[in-house]
């Protein structure tokens, strides 16, 4: 309701305001010319001239709401403008003529003839009045159907953005059951029932946190950590002193924000590369501030006889999941702003990534 008033309010506002300036308009001219005018009397006859103009003006409000000017129908248009015009200003000088005859500031005269006087007078002058409104108009609701058509756009990239990170999140799950019940097994064939105990209390802490729903696309490096923590657990009880796990975390780096479960496949394959070798192997976790960017590093490292990840696997046409799902996510999320970079190191390799630096706090959820 109160926007529908919004429109007839600010005309009539402006109507007032110009009725106002044409009434000391009115006084001054009549001073210049010699002969004394009242206030009052220049006060009706400026507010009568442009108040008629406001009961008017919806003409052409109307006009361009509903008629505007698109390509391929501008002629037909301009031609029921150009009618809706001389509508305009007959209108408009029919009523201020009814309307400063009942207030006595003219003389009654035959209205077929004041009226043609009045239309050779201020046509060109109204018919440009009309223009200028029905043009404001055109833009102004041209502007908002733009500004729709964003936000609307806005949200189906949002919503396309949320279902593929939703797919490519879905491709993790039954690959990190999967690979978290294989290590169960393991123990289990060893026949180590403490282990076993252990491992499956460790599964279901980390399911539950890969099926919380309350978790966005974002968690922080925190997190993803204490995540990364659970499940390195998990396969020291299956390598035992066969995989080593160092790392260097910068403490000013751990309330910044990361894309969940970003480096937990990262972690499985470097784990997995690592112990290639006979004597084992050494996983290495890195996180730093470097200016307005979150640099994350994972390493694997055989002690003896390893290669690490193959040398002509890149980041996004390699052949492995847990790569190629992180590149699109990073796309997905951050587009140019992140990097995704495969280092061959001796006797090992290095995944690097770069984020823009995001710390937790408002707009995020936690």
């Amino acid at each position: 309701m109160r926007h529908r008033l919004r429109t007839p309010l600010l005309i009539l506002a402006a109507a007032i305001a110009i009725g106002m300036v044409e009434a000391a308009g009115f006084l001054g001219r009549s001073a210049l010319a010699g002969y004394r005018v009242s206030p009052w009397l220049a006060l009706r006859t400026g507010l009568g001239l442009w108040l008629t103009m406001a009961a008017v003006t919806p003409i052409p409000v109307w006009m361009a709401r509903r008629f505007p000017l698109v390509r391929g129908a501008i002629a037909r248009r301009l031609g029921l403008h150009a009618l809706a015009a001389c509508a305009f200003v007959t209108l408009h000088l029919a009523l201020d003529i009814a309307v400063q005859t009942l207030q006595r500031n003219m003389r009654p005269e035959p209205f077929g003839r004041h009226l043609g006087a009045l239309l050779g007078q201020y046509l060109a002058t109204e018919t440009l009045i009309y223009v200028a409104v029905a043009g404001v108009f055109m833009f102004v609701t041209a502007r908002r159907e733009a500004e729709s058509r964003e936000r609307q756009a806005e949200t189906l990239r949002a919503q396309l953005g949320e279902a593929r990170l939703a797919a490519l999140r879905s491709q993790l799950a039954p690959h990190f059951l999967f690979n978290t019940l294989n290590a169960v097994s393991t123990l289990a064939l060893k026949g180590d029932n403490a282990a076993v105990t252990r491992a499956l209390a460790i599964v279901g802490d980390l399911l539950r946190m890969v099926l919380d729903e309350r978790r966005g696309a974002e968690v922080t490096l925190a997190q993803e950590l204490a995540f990364i923590d659970r499940y390195l657990e998990l396969q020291a009880l299956r390598f035992h002193d066969r995989l080593t796990v160092r790392r260097t975390i910068d403490a000013g780096a751990i309330g910044a924000r990361m894309p969940w479960l970003l480096l937990q496949p990262l972690v499985e394959n470097a784990v997995r590369h690592s112990l290639e070798g006979a004597g084992g192997g050494t996983v290495t976790l890195a996180a730093r501030r470097a200016g307005e960017c979150l640099v994350l590093e994972v390493g694997d490292r055989a002690r003896e006889n390893g290669a690490g990840t193959p040398a002509g696997e890149t980041a996004p046409g390699g052949p492995g999941l847990g790569l190629a799902n992180a590149s699109d996510r990073l796309a997905t999320l951050y587009g140019a702003a992140q990097s995704l970079e495969l280092l061959r190191e001796d006797g090992g390799t290095l995944v690097r990534i770069t984020l823009p630096w995001r710390e937790a706090g408002a707009g995020h959820a936690p």
